[in-house]
């Protein structure tokens, strides 16, 4: 019987510090597998996600971009109308200037007549 002892104690010290400390070396390699296989899983749903939002932005940006080209040819009509009015409205400068100054003086003379309704309104009013 002695032999069926050393056999089963073999055995248990066998499993004890041989087979337990391998397999829990294993299940903790195994468990960090996980881990970063899980970490990568969560960066790459990150990534699609982000990947996804700059599609669905791409979506809006075509007719955008579609509008400001439209936009670009209308500005280039625009310019060319102003400076037409610019080019046309130059020789205009020093009738202006001179309408101006008549324009002032005539402030001048309206604010006489002005003042002079106000005494008449004045007098007829009494």
């Amino acid at each position: 019987m002695n032999a069926v002892y050393w056999i089963w104690g073999t055995t248990l010290a066998i499993i004890t510090f041989v087979v337990v400390p391998l397999a829990l070396h294993l299940l903790h390699r195994t468990l960090k597998a996980a881990m970063s296989i899980e970490r990568y899983a969560r960066e790459s749903l990150t990534a699609g996600v982000g990947i996804a939002n700059n599609t669905a932005l791409a979506g809006y940006l075509i007719p955008v971009a579609y509008y400001l080209s439209r936009t670009a040819g209308h500005l280039t009509k625009l310019v060319s109308g102003l400076k037409a009015v610019r080019d046309n409205a130059a020789p205009l400068t020093g009738h202006l200037t001179n309408l101006g100054g008549g324009l002032t003086a005539l402030r001048g003379e309206l604010q006489a007549v002005d003042s002079r309704l106000g005494d008449a309104v004045e007098i007829f009013g009494r």
